[in-house]
Order: C-alpha cells, then structure tokens, then sequence
C-alpha cells in the first residue's frame, strides 16, 4: 500500500530525466524501494532489480547478473565456431579443403546483461534502469565497493551508453562517498551521481493515513472512536512513522482482531496485545537488550533514562549531542534548570557498552546513530515518561 510522497517525488521526477545514477538513501524502513518502484512505474520505465545482499553472499556482482538472466531464460552464447577454407595445391589436382576450429569466448557478463535488458524492453529507445538495492550490505567490502564504483564509471563509455541504461542505488546509509573513497578518486563517482534528498519516515498525516486505509480496507470494527484514534495515535508513536513497521504492527494487530468475535468492537487491551506481539515477534533481542540497559529512576539513573528516552524521540538517521541536549530542556525543563549537564558522556558510554548501542561518526561533526534502529523502536515501546519521570512501562511488557 503505497502513501503518495510529494516531497520527494518531484526530485525524483528530475532525477529520472537526467544522464546521471541516482542514489536513494535513508534508514531502513522508510519506504525507499517502494518510493523507487512506484516512481519507475510510473514513468513507465523499464527496470530489472539487483539484490547486493545476494552480491555479498556469492562475492561479485557480475554474478548476480548471471542468476538474473539464467533464472530468465536468457541463453548466453560464450563459444564460437569458424569454418575457413584451406587452399592446397597439389601435383594431381588442385582444390580447397575445409579448417573448423572451436573456441571459447570469455563473457561479459555485464555487457551481456545490457544486452538482455535491451531485449526485454518494450521500448527500445527509452532509458533503461538497474536498481541496486542494499547497498548496506557490501560496505564493508572493498572488493564489491570497486566493483559498484567500476560500473558507475563505465556508464559513460561509449559501447556502454549505446544501450540507454543507468542505475538507480538505494541504502540505509548516509554517506556513500566515504565507502568509494576506499577504492577509488571519489571525484569520478560524485560526477556520475544524483543524490536526492534522505527518505526519512513519513509525517504523521501520511502514517495516519496508510493506517486508517488499511483499518478500513479490512474493515476492522472498534469499540469506540476513543480507542480508535488512541490505537491510530499510539502505533504511530511506537512506529516512528516507519512505513514497514506500520505494516508489521498492523498485520500483527489485524490478525488479533480476525481470531476474535469480529462481532464486539476492539477493545484498548487488544490495541496493547497488538503492539505485546509485535515485540516479541519483531523485537525480541531488542526489547532483552534495552531491559538491561534502563536504571531505576533514582539519583544515578534518572539522567540515562532521560537521554534514553530524547534519543529514541529523534527521527533522523543521524543526531548530535546538542540534538539530544535540546530534547533534555524541551522534555525535562524542571530536571535540566540550572544545571549545566550535557549528554555528550552517556552518548559516548551507549558506543562503548557491550554490545554497544550506537556508533559515532569520526568526523568534525561527530553524529550518532543506532546501529540497530530496532531499539529506538524497542525504546519508545517500553519506556513511559509521567511529568519528569522516564521509566520502564509494562503495559508492554513480554515477560
């Protein structure tokens, strides 16, 4: 179910119509390959997919280009057969005989791959797209970094671009220049690319709205408008608007309400045994985890548990200190007033524990970020915060 994106549609209308490869990033979740496909539809463009979570597995890209068009039936010729004509001249008689000679031709299997996106095409002449997904997935391989940053350059050769086809790249990462700044001048890659705005989550309006088209499309009855709006209200808090999470949750929830009397309206304690059972299916390391890391709400803990619930309100992929510094004051003013505290150190301390939470940046901005986001989800699921008070809700609780 796809909510329509304006703000980032339009850019990438633009992109669509320029000569360069377009990079789609934001964090997991949020909607970049649905985003992707529906703006390819649209435009009425011709797209194959490439999986580089497969690319890792099986360590090459050109590979993943073979299992395409093998599993399409597509049939790669990779030998050859000459017949020439021998002259012999000889006392008796004169005349030719025949030399055949067979050999194998090495394959490209990437130029074989425009080959056979061409032919697929309807529209021979219209541009041509190969999406790459996941890029998270080969960054830590340099190996596949300069495989991806080899085809980004040869999109301009000239045997290349006879064939009318660019890439589109999606990741949940921030800065794809820093992984091909390993293997290569970065300066030929940022040339070739069109980088669109980072897909964050949806605002609350588009996250109601995908919410309420699916209540009513399998017409879940509620007990009370109350409940209703409080279970529309609440999952999109817990979801922080994250489009696949929405779905996860409110499948979860939808088939809650179909193993019951359908007859009885939805009652606010199936609302909370929705959300009980998206934890325990989709967030159950995470729920164990963040457990572990919550103190009582006494001298020693009541800061941690503070900065832990700023940390999990930030939507962004990235934040700062003084993001988190300002969601103290804004959150905790009574707690936070004339007090010099910064989060700077406990931030710091959620990298080092073990296993760490968040990463930080090691550049002059010095950003954090989960490095499983799960547990931001986890986080605003489980922890309540009544006045000033930050403490672990166990309406939530898995047990």
């Amino acid at each position: 179910m796809y909510i329509q994106r304006p703000e980032y549609e339009q850019d990438f209308s633009i992109a669509l119509r320029s000569n360069l490869c377009v990079l789609v990033h934001g964090q997991s979740g949020t909607g970049k390959t649905w985003l992707t496909r529906r703006m390819l539809e649209k435009e009425k463009i011709f797209y194959k997919v490439v999986n580089l979570a497969n690319a890792a597995n099986c360590k090459s890209i050109y590979t993943c280009f073979l299992h395409i068009m093998l599993d399409d039936n597509w049939i790669i010729k990779n030998g050859k057969t000459e017949t020439k004509a021998a002259g012999i001249n000889v006392a008796v008689a004169s005349g030719t005989l025949e030399a055949t000679t067979s050999y194998e031709k090495k394959v490209d299997y990437f130029m074989e791959f425009l080959r056979y996106m061409e032919h697929r095409a309807s529209d021979k002449q219209k541009k041509r797209y190969i999406v790459f997904e996941n890029m998270e997935a080969i960054l830590d391989n340099d190996e596949l970094i300069s495989q991806l940053a080899n085809l980004i350059t040869l999109i301009d050769d000239e045997k290349v671009a006879l064939y009318k086809t660019q890439y589109i790249i999606i990741g949940a990462t921030k800065d794809i220049h820093q992984y091909f700044r390993r293997v290569r001048n970065v300066n030929t890659i940022e040339n070739r690319i069109f980088e669109l705005n980072d897909v964050r989550t949806l605002n609350t309006l588009q996250a109601k709205t995908l919410i309420i088209r699916g209540f009513e499309k399998l017409q879940i009855p509620f007990a009370s408008p109350n409940v209703r709006n409080f279970c529309i209200t609440e999952y999109i808090r817990i979801t922080g608007g994250i489009p696949q999470r929405i779905h996860e949750l409110c499948l979860i929830f939808a088939q809650i309400v179909r193993s019951r009397d359908q007859s009885v309206g939805v009652e606010l304690e199936q609302v909370n045994d929705g959300v009980r059972r998206w934890i325990a299916t989709s967030l159950n390391k995470n729920y164990a985890y963040i457990s572990r890391l919550l103190e009582r709400e006494d001298d020693a803990g009541a800061l941690k548990n503070k900065i832990l619930y700023c940390v999990a309100q930030i939507d962004n992929l990235y934040f700062t200190d003084d993001d988190i510094d300002k969601e103290l004051k804004l959150e905790f003013p009574k707690f936070m007033e004339g007090k010099s505290v910064r989060s700077t150190k406990t931030l710091d301390e959620l990298c080092k524990c073990n296993p760490p939470l968040l990463s930080k940046t090691e550049d002059v901005f010095g950003e954090y970020s989960f490095i499983d986001f799960k547990c931001a989800l986890c986080l605003r699921a489980i922890l309540k915060k009544e006045g000033e008070v930050v403490y672990k809700n166990d309406t939530y609780d898995i047990g």
